[in-house]
């Protein structure tokens, strides 16, 4: 039996980002599971809406 190992980041390049929100007919981008949520606005003219954490 062979062995391989394979591993996925979950990291999305920018550009990959960018396609995404240009592509989608989202009304608005709501960036979850980030450490930049600041940094979208500069990837698309869609509206923006960074959640605020509760407490």
């Amino acid at each position: 039996m062979g062995y391989k190992q394979v591993h996925a980041s979950g990291h999305a390049p920018r550009a990959d980002l960018k396609r995404v929100m240009d592509l989608s007919n989202a009304k608005k981008i709501v960036p979850i599971h980030t450490e930049h949520a600041d940094m979208f606005g500069s990837l698309t003219d869609r509206p923006i809406e960074v959640p605020k954490l509760a407490g």
